[in-house]
């Protein structure tokens, strides 16, 4: 499964392209196994390079999670509506119920950066508020990041899932539950970790619903 744009008469469209149900397959189990599995390429081809340039011209702040996290937040609504327009395609829900064998029906987020040197910060948390269910970060910057990798545990023990952030267009997806708990650590190289980040919920989700990050 991966997005792309071709040309309509009409204009530009997007389409998402199914992959081979043996490779989803196995991803699946991978999901299955860990709570937590990346996607190769679900952004690609010039759809993949429109959004990488756009996010790389936008700007960003710092901003602030009460006591949970400190990142820059991407501040250019335009191309975040078309992001979330993006993650709401109904095929793509429809992968992500398959893939994790879980009922979604919405997709809310955000896009937002973490910089080595920086007093960006990230502490254990769950997400496991307003009904949902996965959540997806989508690496839409310029590179993979050094360190920035997602930590997930079951609460209550200490041994945690590390799962390495993918290359541009890669997204990983993780189960939100109030038996787990996740973190990102901090990045350590010149590249920052810049994502689209967000839930796939059970229900219908709005901006103002947005209170905790992933």
């Amino acid at each position: 499964m991966h997005l792309e744009r071709r040309a309509a008469s009409a204009g530009a469209s997007y389409v998402i392209r199914s992959r081979d149900p043996r490779a989803t397959d196995t991803l699946a189990a991978g999901f299955r196994a860990r709570n937590a599995v990346v996607v190769p390429g679900l952004l690609r081809g010039r759809l993949l390079r429109e959004v990488v340039g756009e996010v790389r011209g936008a700007s960003f702040a710092d901003a602030d999670d009460a006591h949970i996290a400190r990142e820059s937040r991407m501040d250019a609504p335009t191309l975040l509506a078309k992001l979330i327009f993006l993650a709401n395609e109904p095929r793509l829900i429809r992968f992500v119920q398959d893939l994790t064998r879980t009922d979604v029906a919405s997709f809310f987020g955000r896009v937002y950066r973490f910089e080595a040197g920086s007093d960006h910060f990230d502490t254990w948390h769950d997400d496991a508020v307003q009904e949902r269910r996965i959540a997806m970060s989508l690496n839409v910057g310029d590179g993979t990041p050094e360190g920035g990798e997602l930590l997930l545990r079951r609460k209550g023990t200490e041994d945690a899932v590390r799962m390495r952030y993918g290359k541009p267009g890669d997204a990983l997806l993780f189960r939100v539950s109030e038996h787990l708990e996740h973190r990102v650590l901090p990045v350590s190289g010149p590249v920052p970790r810049t994502a689209f980040v967000g839930w796939f919920s059970a229900g219908a989700t709005f901006p103002g619903t947005q209170l905790r990050r992933a």
